[in-house]
């Protein structure tokens, strides 16, 4: 339910049933990528990077995805302190 919010622009929405299904059950990925990608649309570069980073270690092979990504956000997080 949370991936169709997400698709549909209800970000809010799907960041809460994600974090509830998260804490609910640590191994699951979907969620941790439902949470990163919603930051990450959001322009909330740090937080994104912490999901990212998580999802980095759980899914390895994904890892390199979710390392670019990171990258982009870190990219984007000093472009804004620049300003």
């Amino acid at each position: 339910m949370a991936l169709s919010l997400l698709k549909n622009g209800y970000f809010s929405v799907a960041k809460k049933i994600a974090l509830e299904t998260a804490l609910q059950d640590k191994k699951y990925i979907l969620p941790y990528q439902i949470l990163a990608y919603t930051h990450f649309l959001n322009n909330n570069r740090e937080t994104a990077s912490e999901y990212f980073l998580k999802l980095a270690d759980v899914d390895a092979p994904n890892q390199s995805l979710y390392k670019f990504l990171i990258g982009i956000c870190n990219y984007r997080s000093q472009d804004r302190k620049s300003t």
